[in-house]
């Protein structure tokens, strides 16, 4: 077959652009942890670890801990300026969270904050925060995209009324405190406890404990929670029910049940029976194959 020769310049012209080059673009892979990331809840602090943009200003994220006790904490330097805000006791758990507190540098008053990394996007993650002045929730992405200089040094202290606050070393954070603000919670499962008091009352020990809520989702009153207490002679008594944390009778929780959010707490009694001459040892808080102990005295 014959063709034109006009038309074979022409195809010869396209074969010789530029434009006959150019590769379609590659979509960029999007990294998403994996499951036995977020069941380990070291890999899950290393995932949050570094500098992150947030929809509020720079976060950095930071080890504070090592070991079985990984404990973390954050500064935000808000875009408006400003006092930064400082995120404490932070401790990574089963599922890819940080749960801890947040707080105005130079103010005492703390609120309950968690962070939870996206499963399908490990660059991102959103936050659920009591009472957050910077819009309804906190999201962020890995990295920081904000203008190159000095890093930011947070402002000094505002005095808060009635309770003068030292000055904040600087640059680059302010000290950490030197007990962190979850002090006395243990990890368990769906909850972190932590035991409040034991009483003596009537024929009965009254356990009184503060469970938190660990997970990203609202937990009912103190589901899947039991309770064992071991007196001094090594004999132990397992209660299951979760009674209101108030002195006196056990009371029940009225219908509906409360739930708890997550970062939130509720406050339950446990009750036993006191044995004569036998004083509490140890405690149990369990959820499934899953527990943490505290020894008392």
């Amino acid at each position: 077959m014959t063709y034109p020769a006009g038309l074979l310049r022409l195809l010869a012209a396209v074969a010789l652009s530029p434009l006959a080059a150019v590769q379609p673009a590659q979509a960029q892979a999007v990294w998403a942890p994996s499951a036995d990331d977020l069941a380990n809840p070291s890999k899950v602090g290393l995932i949050f670890e570094g500098e992150w943009t947030t929809n509020a200003g720079r976060l950095r994220i930071e080890r504070v801990g090592a070991g079985d006790n990984d404990v973390f904490k954050g500064t935000l330097w808000p875009d408006g300026g400003g006092a930064p805000y400082l995120f404490e006791g932070l401790r990574p758990n089963v599922g890819g969270g940080l749960i801890g507190t947040w707080r105005r540098s130079g103010s005492t008053e703390r609120r309950g904050v968690n962070f939870v990394i996206d499963r399908s996007d490990g660059d991102r993650f959103g936050a659920g925060i009591d009472g957050w002045p910077l819009g309804s929730e906190l999201e962020g992405r890995r990295g920081y995209e904000g203008a190159s200089g000095p890093e930011p040094e947070p402002a000094p202290p505002q005095p808060v009324p009635s309770r003068p606050v030292p000055s904040q070393p600087v640059p680059p954070v302010p000290a950490p405190p030197q007990t962190p603000a979850n002090d006395g919670f243990k990890p368990v499962g769906k909850f972190d406890a932590r035991i409040d008091k034991v009483v003596a009352e009537g024929r009965y020990w009254h356990v009184y404990v503060t469970l938190r809520n660990a997970t990203a989702y609202p937990l009912v009153q103190a589901e899947g929670v039991d309770v064992r207490l071991e007196d001094s002679e090594g004999l132990g008594v397992e209660s299951g029910q979760a009674v209101r944390a108030r002195p006196g009778p056990p009371e029940l929780f009225g219908s509906p049940p409360p739930t708890t959010r997550p970062g939130g707490t509720i406050a339950v009694k446990f009750v036993f029976d006191k044995r004569e001459g036998a004083s509490p040892a140890r405690i149990l808080v369990m959820e499934g194959e899953r527990e943490a102990a505290f020894r008392l005295g």
